[in-house]
């Protein structure tokens, strides 16, 4: 009797040990894991604004070429001579073509809108 009285002074023993113990690992993990969401979201936080500010600094940046540095772009009558060029272009590409050389020409007129622009 007196033996499993001490065995059972062991027994809550280690088991106190085991609950404090594993409360602490929980603890530190939950930490740890708190610490690792924290920080994800702070990164994707960071990316974001950065991303959004360097979208505003490009706008900003092509308002500078074009206001700046190609002041012959904003003549409107040019503009607008060449935007009904290229609708006519595209008109005739809708109408008078095929799928895949709809798809190549649009992508060569891409490439023209943006070199002009």
């Amino acid at each position: 009797f007196i033996l499993y009285i001490i065995s059972l002074f062991y027994y809550i023993y280690y088991y106190l040990l085991y609950i404090i113990f594993s409360q602490i690992i929980i603890i530190i993990l939950h930490h740890y894991f708190y610490i690792i969401i924290i920080f994800y979201l702070h990164y994707i936080f960071i990316n974001y604004l950065y991303i959004f500010f360097l979208h505003i600094y490009f706008h900003y940046f092509i308002l500078y070429l074009l206001y700046f540095l190609f002041p012959i772009y904003l003549n409107y009558i040019l503009l607008y001579n060449i935007y009904c060029i290229f609708i006519f272009i595209l008109y005739y590409l809708f109408f008078y073509t095929s799928y895949i050389s709809y798809i190549i020409y649009y992508i060569i007129y891409v490439y023209i809108i943006h070199y002009i622009i």
